[in-house]
């Protein structure tokens, strides 16, 4: 089941990279009129990726009550940044390279200066998103967040009947600690994890919770049995 959504996912960004050069070869296809087309292009393009962003403003976290098992975890992948990364690559196709009506030849070095790292943090983001970064990791020994770097919060760390459930647009969930030395210097300052995943946000805050509870059922974390188990707690929980 993870290979085919992380599949779904990389076909999403290619076909968002295919369609975005698309617009912008038939934006400066169309020659100028009254109302040039290919601004009229480029605008929808902008619009776009501005409703998206606006999307996930409103929707930050997908509704899934469930966990992919990968490699001896269960795991989430980060739906709000795949929609940001998507946005940000359509933004680019409109702000990098020459507008409709011109060519390459009259950028100036100006222009070039700012278009190299907009492309660049395109491109970056896309690759994040292709390798499914950041997401979501319960393992039997902790919670981490993975990204280029990462660390894993102890099981033993947080403080039993939390965390409780947020707001359904919130952000961040709150892991309080009660074990700081068990916890890296920052966390401990700042005991919170992202939200934004492809799971409902209650149902991750309720997974977590469960495992801070209940520690003999942690050692069973990233099998197929133990999330059939665990959605059928969570379900109970949710009645």
């Amino acid at each position: 089941m993870f290979a085919s959504r992380l599949a779904r996912t990389r076909g999403l960004i290619a076909l968002t990279v295919v369609l975005t050069a698309g617009w912008q070869a038939a934006a400066h296809h169309f020659p100028d009129r009254l109302v040039s087309i290919g601004i009229l292009i480029q605008g929808a393009e902008f619009a776009a990726a501005i409703a998206l962003l606006l999307l996930l403003v409103l929707r930050p976290s997908g509704e899934r009550t469930t966990f992919d098992v990968r490699a001896g975890a269960f795991t989430a992948s980060s739906r709000q940044w795949l929609g940001i990364h998507l946005a940000w690559v359509m933004i680019a196709g409109v702000l990098v390279g020459p507008g409709p009506g011109e060519t390459w030849a009259e950028l100036s070095l100006f222009d070039i200066l700012v278009d190299i790292p907009i492309a660049l943090v395109a491109v970056g983001g896309a690759l994040l998103s292709w390798c499914d970064l950041p997401r979501l990791e319960l393992w039997p020994d902790g919670v981490r967040v993975r990204r280029l770097r990462s660390a894993v919060t102890p099981w033993a760390a947080l403080r039993r009947g939390t965390p409780l459930r947020p707001r359904r647009n919130e952000q961040n969930l709150a892991l309080p600690v009660d074990q700081p030395d068990l916890v890296p210097p920052v966390f401990a300052k700042n005991p919170q994890i992202p939200l934004g995943w492809d799971a409902d946000p209650w149902f991750v805050a309720d997974a977590i919770r469960w495992y801070v509870d209940h520690p003999q059922d942690r050692k069973a974390i990233g099998t197929e049995a133990e999330l059939v188990f665990l959605r059928a707690r969570m379900a109970t929980q949710s009645e």
